[in-house]
């Protein structure tokens, strides 16, 4: 079993700019290039796809792909501006458990069914 969380590239939610090691213009570089969100601290984009963002080369650490290998991957995340990001570790097939709340779970289908999803201010 794994148990990990999903981050988000928005800068109200980002672990990686809160600890220093990804600064405001990183996160947007990030979202320019179509990062959605990050596990494992590996990025992807809302389709689950990894190879357009290089910042993953530097990682030191298990590969995304591995996480399909182990037979219970759960993330917990939470909050409306993680649907883009919770949405990409689900079409990436990063993980087959998700801990969530309801208003966070109807943006992601929302999200999913290409309805706009309102984000707080």
């Amino acid at each position: 079993i794994a148990i990990t969380g999903i981050g988000s590239v928005d800068e109200r939610d980002s672990s990686f700019l809160r600890a220093g090691l990804l600064t405001r213009v990183d996160l947007a570089a990030l979202r320019n290039r179509g990062a959605a969100g990050e596990m494992v601290g590996r990025f992807f984009d809302q389709q689950g796809g990894t190879d357009a963002l290089e910042i993953n080369q530097r990682v030191i650490g298990i590969e995304l792909e591995d996480l399909r290998h182990i037979p219970t991957v759960m993330a917990v995340a939470r909050g409306l501006s993680k649907a883009p990001a919770i949405l990409g570790a689900l079409n990436g097939r990063f993980l087959n458990v998700l801990v969530t709340d309801d208003s966070t779970a109807r943006s992601i289908l929302a999200l999913a069914e290409g309805t706009p999803v309102r984000t707080p201010a």
